[in-house]
């Protein structure tokens, strides 16, 4: 039967089927119980890599310290600055149950914080220094305690935590949520079992195959240097694979030698590049293409021109004779109208706008006989001038005139921008401006041009002679033979470059072969170290910690989740919440085990369990846990049962009774304070600094924070000792003082009322209280009950000390004011309780 995750992690070592290295791995760790340091690590990512030879390791043994270390709290000295404190106050911790006792608002909460934040396990509280201080003094809190019988001592001041209390538990009600959710398990619960070592191993794998990939990173960053200049762009990629085959180990063999045949080859081949470059005719072509293309510019605008102007020639003619033509038509049109011989001007623009506007204005107005400037009747004259403007102004030859012109004037212009052309080239010489057929060719332009010009502009006309286009067979011929000559040299330059890309090419291969020949020591090297690291990449990829994570599992079933649910169904039973099916359920994730609990179906517990039934689940884990792990360090519990009915409260009280830890409670719970101070298990001591000499059951210390003003809390004293006797031994001292200030007046006015109140229940009421104001298991004191005093002179006394110390000192008003109290009435006031003492 295993008895520890180390009898698992080594069944797992020595199967076959589990790698070699992981095999060591775990031996290793085991037998050095998980301290590796760095060499250790860096020699382990070594025999991952096959880089050393993994050593023999025996068997390791089983054998496994499964204690946790015990804490016992000895002492808490507040000296200063936690919250509102008061200085100077101790607590002496008995090793078996404590309980500090106290109101809302007396302090008692702050000394849990301090105890809280000391273990360092739980969620921080926040400590503030006094808030209603003007000057608030540095937190400065000692305490004692014992570490395997080892008294030990530290100085706090929130800080950090203490590492010596790291296995102290603390359970606040804030801390429910986190056992009712999934988490981790216990760190101490899994110690004795050596659960852990399964996440540490898991944990160590994975640092050191991160620490072999960066071996392998920086060997891969530190391969030998190729020169690559001469290198083909395909066997750069092919140096560029990670592994390398046989056949390509083949390949990298041909490169090894470079034969003097080789090396003439290269040579004969350098030497043919090198007469083919000598005999490169491109630059002749590309002149050549240049010259062609000016040349067929050049002959291209003279046919241009030519035919340009052979057709303006047409275009000519046809506008002067049609001119000639219209200006006899308006001749004979203009001798119709002799009429008007007498009168000036009339062959004006000025005579003819006026004569049309006129007529317009006639024609507007139906004015036949009438005269439009003057309004008056025509005379036989006057009539005959005025038909004739009509017959003028209707005649179009003066317009078709007009429109002759301006073609004329249109053609002049289009003519005019006709020029010889450019027999100049700026992109080459081509001497074509000294070549006599093209100069008269562009002379006969010029002057057909001119000739065309005179005409237009009826000029004498000038002799000019017939275009020779004849003049351009030089041109074109010379465009001919150009031609052929490209021809020819683009077939030359052809075959050229096919033989330059053939030797081209048979120089890339032997430039290759000659540069990894030169280098073959260092691509030899190269490959065989990158088929190296392309192995020790497989071999880390072959290691996972998935086996770990199942052994994990199946190791905190057997050893911890069975035993958990049993301790935790055995609890909830003790708590008398044994009717709830409540199941762990547990996962692993790299060796880190989680657990949650479950009710039925529905995972969320939350969801059903009332909010008591929430909070005593969370306690019986709690509890569970801390008994499963073997912890016998202190636990501590502020107001743990919040929420908690009567019976699940004194069910608790004794499971609590039942435990070998240290108990320290704190509580404002006085129902809660009753189940301990009945138990039969247990009993309150009265001495908690002497040594208490009673043998029935643990010892409990009891304590009651107490409150004086808002900036003097948790002030500590023994409960146990708060009753008549302590008050009237209080007002005694402070009535000793003289002069009796303001404030002690006060002082003993407050605790003459508390005394009243103890005097009440320990004489009028013999210390009997109401079965439904108990939790003492409804035991009625039947014999004490019959000594309950019912004197009514009695109570009135106390009733008017009551009274009087309520109205002359400590409530505003006017008895406080008139009539306060003074120190003989005091005195009185004590004289009369010590008297109804006695008298009982």
């Amino acid at each position: 039967m295993k008895k520890n995750a180390i009898d698992y992690l080594i069944e797992l070592s020595e199967n076959d089927k589990c790698n070699a290295w992981v095999s060591y791995v775990i031996k290793y760790f085991i037998e050095n119980r998980g301290v590796i340091d760095d060499n250790a690590k860096n020699d382990l990512a070594d025999y991952l890599l096959q880089r050393k030879e993994i050593p023999e390791l025996k068997s390791p043994s089983s054998k496994f310290n499964s204690s946790n270390e015990k804490i016992i709290l000895k002492k808490l000295n507040h000296h200063s600055g936690v919250n509102a404190l008061s200085d100077e106050q101790k607590i002496s911790f008995s090793s078996q149950i404590n309980i500090i006792y106290g109101l809302n608002g007396t302090g008692k909460s702050s000394y849990f914080r301090v105890l809280n934040n000391m273990t360092g396990h739980a969620k921080s509280k926040n400590i503030l220094h006094n808030v209603y201080s003007d000057s608030p003094k540095n937190i400065n809190v000692d305490v004692e305690y014992c570490l395997d019988n080892t008294l030990k001592s530290s100085t706090w001041s929130n800080a950090s935590s203490i590492s010596d209390l790291r296995s102290i538990r603390v359970f606040d009600t804030e801390y429910t949520n986190n056992y009712l959710q999934k988490r981790n398990s216990d760190e101490l619960l899994i110690k004795p079992y050596a659960l852990s070592y399964f996440s540490e191993i898991s944990d160590l794998i994975i640092e050191v195959k991160e620490l072999a990939e960066e071996k392998i990173k920086c060997d891969g960053e530190s391969l030998p240097n190729i020169d690559i200049e001469k290198i083909t762009e395909s066997f750069r990629e092919f140096l560029n694979k990670d592994s390398f085959e046989k056949e390509d180990i083949v390949k990298i063999k041909s490169f090894e030698n470079f034969s003097s045949k080789e090396k003439n080859q290269l040579e004969n081949t350098k030497k043919s590049i090198e007469d083919l470059n000598k005999s490169n005719s491109e630059d002749t072509i590309k002149i050549n293409e240049i010259k062609l293309d000016k040349l067929k510019k050049i002959k291209a605008e003279f046919d241009r021109i030519i035919a340009l102007l052979e057709s303006e020639k047409k275009k000519t003619d046809t506008l002067v004779e049609k001119r000639s033509t219209l200006i006899h038509e308006h001749s004979i049109a203009r001798q119709q109208f002799e009429v008007f011989s007498k009168i000036p001007g009339t062959d004006s623009d000025t005579w003819t706008n006026f004569i049309k506007s006129g007529i317009s204005y006639c024609e507007e107005f139906e004015l036949e006989d009438e005269c439009p400037y003057c309004h008056q009747s025509y005379d036989e004259t006057s009539l005959e001038i005025t038909k004739a403007y009509s017959k003028f102004i209707k005649d179009t030859t003066q317009i078709q005139l007009d429109e002759n012109t301006a073609d004329i004037n249109k053609k002049i212009l289009a003519l005019q921008n006709i020029s010889a052309v450019n027999l100049n080239s700026e992109e080459i010489k081509l001497f074509l401006e000294d070549d006599p057929g093209l100069i008269t060719l562009n002379e006969q332009i010029v002057k057909n041009k001119d000739l065309l010009l005179g005409k237009l502009r009826d000029q004498e006309p000038i002799e000019a002679p017939k275009i020779q286009g004849e003049l351009l067979n030089n041109l074109s011929e010379e465009i001919k033979n150009i031609n052929q000559l490209q021809i020819e040299l683009n077939s030359k330059q052809s075959k050229r470059i096919e033989y330059l890309e053939k030797y081209n090419q048979q120089l890339i291969i032997l430039e290759e072969k000659a540069s990894l020949s030169s280098q073959f020591a260092q691509l030899s090297e190269l490959i065989e170290i990158k088929n190296r690291l392309f192995r020790e990449r497989q071999f880390i990829s072959e290691i996972t910690t998935s086996k770990l994570s199942f052994l994990s599992k199946k190791a905190h079933n057997d050893l911890l989740t069975d035993n958990l649910l049993k301790s935790f169904k055995k609890n909830l039973k003790k708590l008398g919440l044994g009717n709830l099916s409540i199941q762990l359920q547990a996962s692993n994730n790299k060796g880190k085990q989680q657990t949650e609990l479950v009710l039925g179906n529905n995972k969320n517990i939350e969801d059903i369990l009332s909010e008591g039934e929430q909070k005593a689940t969370a306690l019986a884990l709690f509890i569970s846990e801390i008994s499963l792990s073997n912890n016998q360090s202190t636990i501590i519990f502020d107001d743990p049962v919040n929420s908690l009915d009567h019976r699940i409260m004194n069910n608790f009280s004794e499971l609590l009774m039942s435990l070998n830890n240290q108990i320290i409670i704190f509580t404002h719970n006085k129902m809660f304070l009753d189940c301990f101070e009945i138990s039969s298990g247990g009993h309150i001591c009265k001495n908690v600094n002497g040594g208490c000499s009673k043998s029935k059951g643990k010892h409990i210390f009891l304590y009651e924070t107490l409150s004086d003003g808002k900036d003097k809390k948790g002030i500590i004293k023994i409960k146990q000792t708060e009753n008549l006797n302590t008050y009237i031994s209080d007002i005694e001292k402070l009535l000793s003082e003289n002069p009796l200030s303001d404030n002690s007046k006060q002082l003993v006015c407050s605790k003459l009322r508390k005394a009243v109140e103890f005097a009440i229940d320990e004489i009028i009421l013999n210390r009997q209280v109401p079965t439904k104001y108990s939790n003492k298991n409804s035991r009625i004191h039947w014999d004490e009950l019959k000594k309950i005093d019912n004197n009514p002179i009695t109570i009135e006394k106390l009733h008017n000390i009551h009274g009087r110390c309520s109205g002359g000192a400590l409530h505003n008003g006017t008895e406080s004011e008139e009539n306060p109290v003074d120190k003989d009435e005091l005195a009185n006031m004590l004289r009369e309780i010590k008297a109804i003492q006695t008298s009982h």
